[in-house]
């Protein structure tokens, strides 16, 4: 399975709470998971770098 990391670029809160509505999101690399188990996943990155722990990773379509 290929998942393409992403992260946040903008927020589009609500004025009145400040509750975050939706999340805008930038694509910057792709890892493939090599093990995934329960609990944990290792995979390998395919593109990019410099990934964090708060990037976001979705399933490539």
């Amino acid at each position: 399975m290929n998942l393409s990391i992403e992260r946040v670029v903008k927020e589009v809160k609500d004025p009145q709470t400040g509750r975050v509505l939706r999340s805008i999101t930038s694509p910057i690399g792709r890892v493939e998971l090599v093990e995934v188990s329960n609990g944990y996943a290792t995979g390998k990155i395919v593109a990019g770098s410099g990934f964090k722990v708060q990037d976001i990773a979705k399933p490539v379509q």
